[in-house]
């Protein structure tokens, strides 16, 4: 019994290695062995520092047994179908931030993740990244989606604590994402002269955009529009303070 639950440990932490085994392919890897092959045989598995198996025969070192497999004889288990590739991705919406596709290592999964919620708190990302070793082997954080609105102080130039992080994390995904661009539009509240509106909402999307030049986002890369009042949140009065805001659209 204790025989059998060994083997099976070493085939689940072989099967979790990945596709295949070093040397999987390689017509000198030596014989491919099943899970029930092995059992029946009475081999087993040792799994060496380099992460490649071979086989331990219980029934005699000195010769072969029943499978024809030597004691320390390299074996390769059959790679199980890989799914679907998902490249990686990053998407900021209602002030949630989700991570998801592929990177090649749990360690740079873990670093995109927690360089996002040094940003905008932990509890505002959930991460999806998954380990797949066909992905870049230097990782990226991920093509960026971005549907996000910045508030301000009671309809001042000045954002809100939440905005402002917002803010450092669209800097930080188009960073990352070079060839991005970020369109940005202002809007205000309704007022008597909707001209005054639209160049009141002009002069608050293009504060945003010194301010992302000033962080070494380039100009060419940022589109910015007024709207004035004419695109109201929806439900609200044309001239509620909610009205007063800045969306960024990344994609």
């Amino acid at each position: 019994m204790l025989g059998t639950l060994l083997l099976l440990l070493a085939l689940a932490l072989v099967l979790v290695r990945g596709n295949s085994l070093p040397g999987a392919g390689d017509a000198n890897a030596g014989p491919t062995a099943t899970g029930d092959e092995l059992a029946q045989s009475g081999d087993t598995l040792a799994i060496g520092e380099d992460g490649t198996a071979t086989a331990v025969d219980t029934a005699d070192d000195a010769a072969p047994d029943n499978d024809g497999l030597q004691a320390g004889e390299p074996v390769t288990i059959p790679a199980e179908p890989l799914g679907p590739f998902v490249e990686p991705s990053i998407t900021i919406s209602d002030g949630e931030v989700t991570l998801a596709g592929s990177q090649p290592t749990q360690t740079i999964a873990d670093q995109y993740a927690a360089a996002v919620a040094a940003i905008v708190g932990a509890d505002n990302v959930v991460n999806g990244y998954v380990v797949d070793a066909r992905a870049d082997e230097a990782g990226q954080l991920g093509a960026a989606t971005v549907n996000e609105t910045l508030t301000y102080v009671d309809t001042s130039v000045r954002l809100t604590d939440e905005s402002r992080e917002l803010l450092d994390l669209v800097v930080y995904t188009l960073e990352q994402n070079p060839d991005a661009t970020l369109t940005i539009s202002g809007h205000t509240v309704r007022s008597e002269q909707e001209l005054f509106s639209v160049a009141a909402s002009q002069a608050q999307a293009d504060r945003l955009v010194v301010d992302l030049e000033d962080r070494g986002i380039d100009q060419s890369r940022i589109i910015a529009i007024g709207f004035g009042s004419s695109r109201p949140v929806s439900g609200a009065a044309p001239d509620a303070p909610i009205n007063y805001r800045t969306e960024l659209s990344v994609n």
